[in-house]
């Protein structure tokens, strides 16, 4: 007769590397900033709270503010061109 061996409940874990830790980390900020080019288009509460926050904001916050809309607009508008031209040619 067979006996079966005890089950352990032994967790498995998931761990990346640095580099991949990286990497993935890139691609959650990367697709955070295309979200948020598309927000902006075709939501308005979304655009208000960012218009808002350009009013009530300093400088440094508008600079950031217009560092993170060319950003946005790069990943969320220029990337997908590129990649469909690059797709047809």
């Amino acid at each position: 007769m067979h006996v079966a061996a005890p089950c352990r409940n032994v967790p498995v874990t998931f761990t990346l590397d640095r580099r991949t830790a990286a990497v993935v980390s890139e691609a959650f900020e990367a697709a955070g900033y295309f979200t948020f080019f598309w927000l902006f288009l075709f939501n308005r509460r979304f655009r208000e709270v960012r218009i808002a926050e350009w009013r009530e904001g300093g400088w440094l916050e508008r600079a950031y503010m217009v560092f993170e809309a060319g950003v946005s607009t790069l990943i969320g508008a220029v990337l997908p061109m590129v990649l469909l031209w690059a797709l047809v040619t």
